[in-house]
């Protein structure tokens, strides 16, 4: 289930919020980091950098996902449980644009990831 376009986004929150609603809204919070994931930090950047590199401003998915972090970084359901965007929001982000090549995504995203990580997706582990 996708969100699809900014209008769709208070259904959505709404809906993550309801406890009896299965949906659960991915890329906020982490079980570990109970506060900021210091990670999303960087790799907010780097998607920034990444995007702007490629001259990518206008896409829906862009558009969805930078109203969705503004919103859970100013909702007081969201602020009071510290669900933050996570190193998997900004990660999901980078990917988005069809010009992003398998080898240009997986150079974005480990420079965020995890070393284990990154040996496995180098085939080292």
């Amino acid at each position: 289930m996708e969100i699809g376009t900014v209008e769709n986004i208070p259904k959505f929150i709404a809906r993550a919020k309801d406890k009896n609603d299965p949906f659960r809204l991915m890329g906020f919070g982490h079980r570990v980091y109970k506060n900021y994931d210091p990670r999303a930090k960087i790799m907010k950047k780097t998607c920034h950098d990444v995007l702007n590199e490629l001259g990518i401003k206008d896409s829906p998915l862009l558009d969805v996902a930078m109203e969705l972090e503004k919103f859970a970084l100013s909702d007081k359901y969201f602020i009071d449980r510290r669900l933050y965007p996570n190193i998997d929001f900004y990660a999901g982000i980078h990917p988005e644009s069809d010009r992003l090549s398998g080898v240009h995504v997986h150079h974005a995203f480990r420079g965020g990831a995890h070393p284990r990580l990154d040996r496995a997706m180098e085939g080292n582990d």
